[in-house]
């Protein structure tokens, strides 16, 4: 069994006619012109599943899968978050969210926000004396939610996390000047509090009952590129590095 997984920050999809941030409206051509762009793309790199950042509307989601040829005998989509009932208050988009495309099913598509309950944020702060005291992070949520759903392809049931991990650039808060190097350290420091999550994918073999594998994500060296692709099968199809490298940089010019 081979699949091919890819992920693809598609940079603010909305429909025209709602706004988002405090930028302007996009027109239906510059709409049509970007939707046609993303469909291409997905043409020409191919995914069997494909995780989406920066989906303001699951409807113009739809609408680009609709647009692929590659998508043409049907996929599944999923935007937890992105309708236009839940995201979008008159004419004005509430935050972007994560998407899945899969020609396989989904099933059980959530938005998670708050961190498991096991964990416990805390800095390990010495003090006088030479004792080390706990000190708690008051962050009890992810600021860009991690998408999780159930991938079932044939026999094998795929947990599927996708997650649009935080920019790494100062965090300057309201009247604050970012050119001031103190007050762009206290950016950068927020920063790294913020920057929380991780995008992994693992499977399991629900007939055997296979110990889980992790196939995408930190700890993959050969996946660390903006658009990951993988295919996972018998010890053959793995040993196809040199393949495994052109679906690669395929992958990784979908974001231009």
């Amino acid at each position: 069994m081979n699949f091919t997984v890819a992920n693809f920050n598609v940079e603010n999809l909305i429909l025209p006619g709602i706004r988002y941030y405090d930028r302007l409206l996009c027109t239906q051509e510059e709409y049509d012109a970007k939707a046609n762009w993303i469909a291409r793309t997905l043409n020409r790199i191919r995914p069997d599943i494909v995780g989406i950042q920066e989906v303001w509307s699951e409807e113009a989601l739809h609408d680009i899968i609709g647009r692929c040829p590659h998508f043409a005998e049907g996929a599944n989509v999923c935007a937890p978050g992105a309708s236009r009932e839940d995201n979008v208050v008159g004419h004005l988009a509430k935050r972007p969210r994560l998407g899945l495309v899969s020609k396989f099913p989904i099933s059980n598509a959530e938005a998670i926000a708050s961190f498991p309950k096991s964990v416990s944020l805390t800095i390990p702060l010495r003090i006088d004396g030479g004792h080390v005291v706990p000190v708690p992070v008051g962050i009890l949520q992810f600021q860009r939610p991690v998408l999780k759903a159930q991938v079932l392809v044939q026999n094998t049931k795929i947990t599927v996390f996708v997650a649009h991990l935080k920019s790494k650039g100062p965090m300057i808060a309201e009247g604050e000047d970012g050119d001031d190097p103190f007050q762009f350290a206290l950016g950068q420091a927020r920063a790294t509090f913020g920057h929380c999550g991780s995008h992994r994918i693992w499977c399991r073999d629900t007939d055997r009952n296979r110990r889980l594998q992790h196939v995408v994500g930190p700890g993959c060296e050969r996946l660390q590129s903006r658009c990951h692709c993988v295919r996972r099968g018998d010890r053959e199809s793995q040993q196809r590095s040199s393949q495994c490298h052109r679906l690669r940089r395929r992958g990784c010019r979908t974001k231009q």
